[in-house]
């Protein structure tokens, strides 16, 4: 994930948009660099890192409640040690360190409201803000210093820093190593020194005789190079970014494409199921008129084939045929004398005033008198005559239904 990582003074944004920037590859190198707002590219995380003079961390005796409980409490909190009013004042908590202590980061609400607007004016959408000092590394039963040219920044612990002044030990260095407050976590065991703007290096000696502990010279710092601490933001409350996970409109957004989608392929689907279902439908109409076509009489219109066809099968199982099971179990006798042969194709079923018909477009001639021999020891009358269609039609009948030949009746 790219980072634009911007450098705010107090006068960056008053006249000529001068100021420090550096934007990094997801994997670390530097693709760009500048200073001045104009052209600004594009990442996909924006940080500012807030100078020393711009960020007061201040301690606090707070409830142990959640944020969301101490935010109202915050700007009163920080007023003690500050100049200006509550109302004046944008707060943010750091976090407690291991007394239970809270500390606050204090920075000038109508500066951040007004930076805030440029940089949106320049199409910058901020993700956090840190102080300066809070990027300094922050190794265990250590402090961190970084001489600049104007002034030492000192960072004490995971959520505690300050600026210090410009001597050589600096003069607040030693009441920082007095202040019980600052003390709160211990003293430390070393001081690890950071060369960042400042021209000369620092006598060492000079330091560690002052300050009574071992210097350690760690070379050349930057903001630019520092990892950036993803627990620490000076963004909360109204300042809060829309992307950081909590606000409701940019959870919603996601969540709103993602309804729009679903519903878009289920509509997609029951398009592609009625499609294939009226597929589906027009075949079956066919293979049912096709059905009706070889059962109903010849040349019979054919409106519905689904109720014709049902209407023929009703009245073949009601019929009376003097058998136990009706016109179905005739059917089933004649299907059990059928002999056996290859030399016939049915064509049409018909049955009407108990008389059932087989239009046979071909037929074997000795196939048909096997088969009538058969339905005549059986007790029916069977006769075989020439069809319209050069077939032949083998009509089947009860002896007692027929008129009254009482015989066989030949081709």
């Amino acid at each position: 994930m790219s980072e634009l990582r911007i450098y705010l003074r107090r006068d960056s944004l008053r006249d000529n948009d001068d100021c420090n920037w550096i934007l990094r590859h997801a994997d670390g190198r530097v693709a760009a660099s500048g200073n001045t707002l104009t052209n600004l590219p594009k990442a996909q995380r924006c940080h500012l890192v807030l100078a020393a003079e711009l960020v007061s961390i201040v301690p606090a005796r707070l409830p142990d409640l959640p944020l969301r409980k101490l935010a109202p409490l915050l700007p009163g909190a920080a007023e003690a040690h500050s100049i200006g009013e509550a109302e004046q004042l944008h707060v943010a908590w750091l976090g407690r360190d291991d007394q239970g202590l809270s500390w606050l980061a204090v920075t000038d609400q109508a500066w951040l409201q007004y930076t805030f607007a440029r940089l949106t004016d320049k199409g910058v959408c901020v993700d956090a803000a840190i102080p300066e000092c809070l990027l300094l590394p922050n190794e265990p039963k250590s402090w961190s210093l970084v001489r600049h040219e104007d002034g030492t920044l000192l960072r004490v612990s995971r959520i505690f820093g300050l600026a210090l002044d410009q001597g050589d030990p600096p003069a607040g260095l030693k009441l920082a190593l007095e202040n019980e407050a600052v003390l709160q976590a211990g003293r430390p065991e070393r001081l690890c020194l950071y060369q960042g703007s400042a021209m000369q290096s620092a006598d060492l000696g000079h330091w560690q005789a002052a300050c009574g502990l071992p210097i350690e010279s760690r070379g050349a710092w930057s903001w630019r190079e520092a990892v950036w601490p993803d627990e620490i933001n000076l963004l909360q409350g109204s300042f809060r970014p829309r992307n950081d996970g909590t606000d409701l409109k940019f959870l919603l957004k996601p969540a709103a494409w993602g309804v729009i989608a679903l519903v878009t392929i289920q509509l997609v689907g029951m398009a592609i199921d009625l499609v294939m279902l009226s597929r589906e439908q027009g075949v079956l109409q066919t293979e049912m008129h096709q059905l009706a076509e070889r059962v109903l009489p010849p040349r019979a219109a054919i409106v519905d084939p689904v109720w014709q066809v049902g209407a023929l099968l009703k009245s073949l199982q009601s019929a009376s045929t003097g058998l136990p099971e009706g016109m179905a179990s005739l059917l089933g006798l004649i299907g059990k004398l059928q002999p056996e042969g290859s030399g016939h194709e049915l064509k049409v079923v018909s049955y009407e005033g108990g008389r059932l018909s087989l239009d046979y477009a071909q037929a074997d001639k000795d196939w048909l008198d096997k088969f009538r021999a058969a339905l005549v020891a059986s007790g029916l009358t069977a006769a075989v005559a020439a069809s319209d269609g050069g077939g032949s039609v083998l009509t089947i009948q009860l002896v007692a239904a027929s008129s009254g030949t009482g015989g066989a009746h030949g081709r």
